[in-house]
């Protein structure tokens, strides 16, 4: 009941659009005829009429939220060494395998150096 006199009165409703909502809320259900609306609109008037309550009231009221949208599920990323097994196969492809094989009749060995003791 208190959110709809606050529609009624406007959010930013004064003491006089607060209390003219009650009064239209109390001719719409007679205490007589409708004792349950009635003591809505009464709790309503008495809630709103208070400004800390009337604060906390518009604080406290729902907020229409957009609908999530559908996202589909990515894949999972592959892991870190990978990429880097895919980036050195990428530049490997790359590279002249000629000019990296020493020429026969050099003077490279092609023995390893001995390590020292």
């Amino acid at each position: 009941m208190a959110s709809q006199m606050i529609a009624r009165a406007g959010a930013d409703a004064d003491a006089t659009a607060i209390k003219r909502a009650w009064r239209r809320a109390a001719v719409e259900h007679p205490p007589d005829r409708d004792p349950e609306g009635f003591r809505k609109a009464r709790e309503a008037f008495e809630l709103l009429s208070d400004p800390v309550n009337h604060g906390q009231k518009m604080i406290e009221q729902p907020i229409a939220a957009a609908p999530m949208p559908d996202v589909p599920d990515l894949p999972p990323p592959p892991p870190p060494h990978a990429l880097v097994v895919e980036m050195l196969r990428s530049i490997v492809e790359r590279l002249p395998l000629e000019d990296l094989r020493p020429a026969k009749g050099s003077a490279r060995s092609s023995t390893p150096p001995e390590e020292p003791s």
